[in-house]
């Protein structure tokens, strides 16, 4: 109720220093869809925990979005792992409920540009959420371009929801 009254519409949850005796993450993760929906107030809800509980085989019926991966880094490797790792995936992805292998590096200058435009258009196909991680009032005119291309967008925002295959 605390999130509602304050306006929030977009709750990231992470699953970091949770105490081994806790409940597991698929019922964490569910109370708190449960008690975000009780609020009434459209609240887009993303979930966590690094795919270990293999969450987009149950995300869909508690979050719109869930982490498939470990944390990325602003490295070309790391942002292809990631983006292999979630094609395991693919099929759990639909309008509603989204595949998450973390956040853009677009811009956050340990990728050449011609990366950065990989990593947008790759996230873009897979139907991934395109959360910007650069210091937005600092960024480039290149990482403008990228972040706010338009056809890019459209594929990741299509109303069908497919997610494209590597």
């Amino acid at each position: 109720e605390t999130f509602a009254a304050w306006g929030v519409d977009y709750l990231k949850s992470d699953n970091c220093h949770v105490p081994s005796t806790a409940l597991s993450a698929r019922e964490r993760y569910t109370k708190m869809s449960r008690a975000l929906n009780a609020t009434r107030r459209p609240i887009l809800f993303a979930m966590c925990e690094w795919g270990d509980a293999d969450p987009a085989t149950w995300g869909a019926a508690v979050a719109n979005s869930w982490r498939t991966t470990g944390d990325i880094s602003d490295l070309w490797w790391a942002m292809v792992e990631l983006a292999d790792l979630t094609q395991e995936w693919f099929e759990f992805a639909a309008p509603g409920g989204w595949n998450d292998p973390d956040l853009l590096e677009v811009g956050n200058g340990g990728m050449t540009t011609a990366e950065y435009r990989s990593q947008m258009a790759i996230w873009s196909v897979i139907k991934a959420p395109l959360l910007i991680s650069t210091d937005v009032t600092k960024m480039s005119t290149d990482t403008l371009a990228i972040l706010s291309n338009q056809e890019l967008i459209a594929i990741n925002q299509d109303a069908l929801g497919v997610a494209g295959r590597l």
